[in-house]
């Protein structure tokens, strides 16, 4: 696909844009320190934001939404801009599509998961990878003035410093009071900025106590449509749903330990629940007790512990009121029965949150 926008990039050399565009000269740029000497030029995009483009690059809209930077020096230079509304409950969504197509582009993606030093605006997630010829980088940015999504990618041979510039660029935008008609949603809206604010990363680095060892995994977000949530999943983990309102995570690699998680209605009776969590373990358990739960995680917010066990399996079963975003909920925890550690497991009990 770059093979396009490269042959494009030589083509606009010999000529300037100007059907869909509003420019005026700026003496200088100031966006980063490195572009201190640069005279920019103040550009007006369609979809509604201001650049200051530097000299030596032109700005071009690809199609409706989308607009490419190249750069007329450097024809390997180039980045697109496309400014996304923020819809209801499509967080995850725009997460997953954006990973996936960066991987059907470019290959194998990196997550960057900390903010850049040198972007000004907040990044909610990022990707890069490396050819031999080749970077890039795609962010998706919040826009907060406007509660809208940026979403930049930038193409620099490897060896370049281009993408400096790029980034001078992207610090520069200014969104308009005009926004595209193609995005219809502007964002002010109470729903669509509390869901600018609930966005979640696609992946996360987890660090956690498992029987006495300190284990570091990748966690990925999956989505319960079965009961309106998301969650982390650890790598060597999989996440199923198995019947309405019960979902499961079980260990690849011995898929005798596994967890199911119920979400609880707003209305649950505690005392009854408490009844009824102590005849569902009799049924499949020889023995059955309240067990103490200030041993484990802190980070739930426990309200009764019930355990059991036969010769070969235990089982054990969490009660958790709800907090902040978490729903209430019960887990119920399986394992063989000289195996300890629920680490993991609860681990990821703790990232459930409600859509």
């Amino acid at each position: 696909m770059y093979r396009k926008y490269l042959a494009l990039a030589l083509l606009l050399t010999s000529f300037t844009v100007h059907s869909s565009l509003v420019t005026a000269d700026l003496p200088l740029s100031k966006s980063s320190p490195g572009n201190e000497q640069m005279p920019s030029t103040s550009t007006t995009s369609k979809q509604g934001f201001t650049i200051d483009l530097l000299n030596d690059y032109e700005l071009s809209e690809e199609e409706t939404g989308k607009d490419i930077i190249f750069s007329t020096k450097t024809p390997y230079t180039w980045m697109r801009i496309e400014v996304l509304p923020v819809q209801k409950n499509a967080d995850s969504m725009l997460l997953s599509e954006t990973k996936q197509r960066f991987e059907e582009q470019f290959g194998q993606a990196k997550l960057i998961s900390t903010q850049p030093p040198n972007l000004k605006t907040p990044v909610i997630a990022g990707y890069e990878t490396h050819t031999k010829t080749e970077k890039v980088t795609t962010y998706l940015m919040r826009q907060t003035n406007q509660h809208l999504i940026l979403k930049v990618t930038m193409i620099t041979a490897i060896d370049s410093q281009d993408q400096a510039q790029l980034i001078s660029m992207i610090n520069s935008i200014h969104m308009n009071g005009s926004i595209s008609p193609s995005i219809k949603d502007n964002g002010t809206s109470k729903e669509t900025i509390e869901q600018n604010q609930k966005m979640r990363l696609p992946e996360q680095k987890f660090t956690y106590q498992n029987e006495g060892v300190t284990e570091e995994k990748m966690g990925f977000l999956q989505t319960s449509k079965n009961q309106n949530y998301t969650l982390y999943v650890l790598e060597g983990y999989e996440f199923t749903e198995e019947e309405p309102r019960k979902d499961v995570i079980y260990y690849k690699d011995n898929d005798q330990l596994w967890m199911r998680i119920e979400i609880l209605p707003k209305d649950t009776k505690w005392p009854e629940l408490k009844s009824q969590t102590k005849e569902m373990l009799k049924a499949g358990f020889n023995t059955v007790s309240e067990a103490d739960s200030s041993t484990l995680s802190s980070k739930l917010n426990i309200d009764a512990s019930f355990i059991a066990s036969n010769n070969k399996m235990k089982g054990q079963s969490l009660l958790i009121k709800a907090i902040e975003n978490r729903p209430a909920m019960r887990l119920t925890i399986f394992t063989p029965k000289e195996t300890e550690g629920l680490d993991a497991f609860l681990e990821m009990a703790n990232t459930i949150e409600t859509l």
